[in-house]
């Protein structure tokens, strides 16, 4: 146990760094927000979840070994990049490429677009996919239905990342726009109905714009009206929703509003003796990244030396163009843990996979790889065709990459290809000047 303690606060060490930076209100970078990130999930987490992991297995040596060479490799990344590339525009300095951005501008017909994507999301999106919404262990998902899921989840992040952005480049600029707060409102109400990961992803892009356009804003008495929210968040609404995915009712085409009631008083009046199983079920999904490593390290299979990263790629590559693509390596690690349920993947579980504890080191140059990828993508479009708003949206992606850590690596190489059509569009609200961005 005490190894346990000791190895969680050496590898707890480096957020100190963009703690710090947090603190005196300097720009982050991408390497500060992984680092904060993963460390959340394998020390915080962990530690206050330890009902759910066994500190003393051997596989606790391993694993912590392996996570020393991932955060230490991140952090010295991190610090070479600040002295080399600091004030460079570009999508790695997240805070200081936002906050470049001069202005915003969305025409009638941009607010129509936006207006009209919050109704398809209101109307057949949430209805048959949020959680909260549907009985998933019932009525799974058709292949129709999973299909608009994929398509229309990044439309969702592009319309909240936009409001988002209007609402924090207005008060940068002192300006009151009311069609902007209503929009926003609208949205932020409507985000309670998504799956845990978007609506928090939404909160998340909503906190990086606000410190990259309006760091000056905060102060001890801000965090004291943000810190009760937050808490909400974590502590009732989370183990809410666990409460109402599971519920006996079902959504309504046909009476979509009292539907939705119903199935909010069905959550109400079963918190009093739901709510502590609900917030374990909470708890123990939290340390579902941290557990999934630990586990690979308790069964010790033989290393893969990149065979997983190689079926990652394969299964990136659209069938047009690899027409006979295999199924990725989330089912073999699945064998290779030796667990018959699903598990959490995540860079770090595949570089643990390829190359056990040396794979620390190589965890972080598949991100490297990602991120540069995202770079020069994202230099394409801005330098060379000057779409703004389209170089903004391989942002917004860059900031999806860092946050969403339980996710396969072929998911983030994917993006390339299946974003294509998105891209298109958001190119052609551009080119018609519907919503433009100028730096």
């Amino acid at each position: 146990m005490l190894f346990f303690y000791v190895t969680m606060f050496v590898n707890a060490l480096p957020v100190l760094r963009p703690i710090r930076k947090l603190y005196k209100r300097e720009d982050i970078q991408v390497f500060d927000f992984l680092c904060i990130l993963w460390t959340l999930y394998y020390v915080f987490i962990p530690i206050m979840e330890q009902e759910y992991i066994y500190p003393e297995a051997k596989a606790i040596f391993e694993t912590q070994l392996f996570y020393f060479l991932f955060i230490y490799c991140l952090l010295g990344v991190s610090i070479l990049w600040d002295k080399y590339q600091g004030e460079r525009v570009s999508i790695i300095n997240i805070t200081y490429y936002i906050g470049w951005i001069k202005k915003l501008e969305i025409s009638k017909i941009g607010y129509l677009i936006l207006i009209v994507s919050m109704l398809v999301t209101l109307l057949f999106y949430l209805p048959h996919v949020s959680v909260a919404l549907r009985d998933t262990s019932e009525n799974e998902l058709s292949y129709s239905e999973s299909s608009f899921y994929i398509a229309w989840t990044p439309v969702i992040v592009f319309v909240g990342s936009i409001l988002s952005l209007n609402l924090n480049l207005n008060i940068r600029d002192g300006k009151t726009n009311l069609i902007s707060i209503v929009l926003f409102v609208s949205f932020l109400l409507m985000c309670f109905f998504l799956r845990r990961r978007p609506m928090l992803f939404q909160l998340v892009i909503f906190s990086l714009f606000f410190y990259a356009l309006n760091r000056r804003l905060i102060s001890k008495k801000l965090m004291l009206y943000v810190t009760p929210v937050l808490l909400f968040v974590f502590y009732v609404l989370f183990p809410f929703f666990n409460i109402i995915r599971v519920n006996s009712l079902r959504y309504d085409d046909r009476r979509p509003i009292s539907s939705v009631v119903d199935i909010i008083t069905y959550g109400m009046d079963n918190w009093s003796y739901m709510k502590e199983k609900a917030r374990s079920d909470t708890d123990s999904r939290f340390v579902n990244l941290f557990d999934a490593v630990y586990s690979l390290a308790d069964v010790n299979p033989p290393m893969e030396l990149g065979s997983l990263t190689v079926s990652e790629v394969d299964l990136a590559l659209p069938s047009v163009i690899n027409s006979n693509k295999g199924k990725g390596s989330q089912g073999k690690l699945e064998r290779m843990t030796k667990k018959n349920t699903d598990i959490a993947d995540s860079v770090l579980l595949l570089s643990y996979g390829e190359f056990h504890v040396m794979g620390g080191g190589y965890a972080v140059l598949l991100y490297l790889m990602v991120f540069f990828l995202l770079s020069k993508y994202e230099q394409l479009f801005r330098n060379r065709m000057k779409l703004y708003l389209v170089a903004y949206f391989v942002c917004l992606h860059i900031i999806e990459v860092t946050w969403n850590c339980e996710c396969t690596y072929g998911g983030y190489l994917s993006w390339f290809f299946a974003s294509v059509f998105l891209l298109i569009i958001i190119a052609l609200m551009e080119k018609t000047k519907s919503i433009c961005i100028s730096y």
